[in-house]
């Protein structure tokens, strides 16, 4: 895991590329073969989905955000330019999700902006309540004793903490999204069929949802980050059914789409 995370992007790139040709083969071995359900095809896709989610995982841990879906996987460059509307309203049509799938996609969706709003409210009010937090042009004073001042550092270093703490939390409800919708919403087929087809960039979770938000007519991630409906508590609380839903993914069921929308409603999530 380690090494995987310390990877450099050459090296990502070029194994992110192996899992694609592969992934790619086992694609062509399900369309042309006679049986309903090639089993070799099938046991090797579902091999590569594992390992592939799993690399990805550790790659991106530590790593900022964006990071995987601005790399080029062909030449190992970054580039912020977003794929463009018609290329992912394609690759919506190339995974077809079923009905109950895009169900689970948008609520996923609720909830993911749900919390991104959650962590902004109290990133703000932590800035809000830091010293001199309004007053850019406040100088400290330097005749502090060294009392005053291992206590001015000691509360500039909580701040400090509290601060990556929120963004780590908020670098985790991101991973949380790509595994929730990659690895369990969506199937090892699907899952192939996006990496090969949207090659050589990675699939973007955020992006795909909101091409789907846009078919549905749902509302626009603003409001959805502002939700003012519920309170921060319970929008906490929502999100961890994201993550209880991720941790009881397994290799077993890899193969298959694992309903989302069931876990959130036996754990009583609140309407968002």
């Amino acid at each position: 895991m380690d090494d995987i995370g310390r990877m450099a992007c050459t090296d990502f790139a070029e194994l992110y590329t192996v899992f694609v040709r592969r992934k790619a083969k086992c694609l062509l071995d399900l369309e042309s073969s006679t049986s309903s359900s090639n089993i070799p095809a099938l046991t090797q896709l579902h091999q590569w989905s594992v390992e592939a989610t799993a690399t990805f995982v550790c790659f991106v841990m530590g790593k900022p955000l964006g990071t995987l879906q601005s790399l080029n996987m062909e030449n190992a460059t970054l580039s912020q330019e977003p794929s463009p509307d018609d290329a992912l309203d394609a690759l919506l049509a190339t995974i077809s999700y079923s009905g109950s799938q895009q169900q689970d996609m948008l609520h996923l969706r609720r909830l993911f902006y749900g919390k991104l709003g959650q962590l902004s409210r109290a990133r703000a009010a932590m800035m809000a309540q830091m010293p001199a937090a309004d007053r850019h042009d406040a100088v400290l004073p330097f005749n502090l004793d060294i009392k005053s001042s291992a206590n001015k550092f000691t509360e500039t270093k909580e701040w400090a903490d509290q601060l990556c703490a929120n963004r780590a939390e908020e670098s985790r409800a991101y991973l949380y999204c790509g595994v929730c919708l990659l690895r369990g919403i969506t199937s090892s087929v699907q899952q192939a069929k996006a990496m090969v087809h949207q090659y050589p960039r990675v699939p973007n979770t955020k992006a795909l949802l909101e091409v789907l938000a846009k078919l549905h007519k749902e509302p626009p991630a603003e409001i959805l980050v502002q939700n003012p409906d519920l309170d921060d508590l319970q929008l906490a609380a929502n999100w961890e059914t994201v993550v209880v839903y991720v941790q009881s993914l397994d290799a077993n069921g890899v193969h298959g789409y694992a309903p989302f929308c069931q876990v959130a409603t036996m754990a009583g999530v609140s309407n968002v």
